[in-house]
């Protein structure tokens, strides 16, 4: 998490759109949770390509993780502009089966 990061968030010293990116999920090799200094609640970055807040605080973020057991993308339940993508529903569908304890209402985009 202290890193630059070089090479994972961002490539170049042009690169300057996702080097304050700092990772500290990382659930899947092109994806992570991370901070984003000066913001207070986590993001969704996928490497290189996009980053989404999730509204969500560190407490907040690291309660979901554990009722999601780090399953699938779950993160992306938690973005409105990814709550609908193929991997959140691929969770909400999945996740009740292989958990029956599983409590949706968790995985949602934070009101606005």
């Amino acid at each position: 998490m202290f890193g630059d990061w070089r090479g994972v968030t961002w490539h170049s010293p042009e690169d300057q759109e996702y080097r304050s990116v700092k990772p500290f999920d990382m659930f899947v090799p092109e994806a992570c949770a991370a901070f984003l200094p000066p913001f207070d609640s986590v993001h969704y970055h996928y490497f290189g390509e996009e980053l989404y807040d999730t509204g969500y605080s560190f407490g907040a973020y690291l309660e979901r993780l554990l009722a999601s057991r780090g399953f699938w993308y779950w993160p992306q339940t938690l973005c409105r502009e990814l709550a609908e993508s193929a991997e959140a529903a691929a969770f909400r569908r999945v996740m009740p089966v292989v958990f029956p304890d599983h409590d949706d209402a968790l995985f949602r985009p934070t009101p606005r």
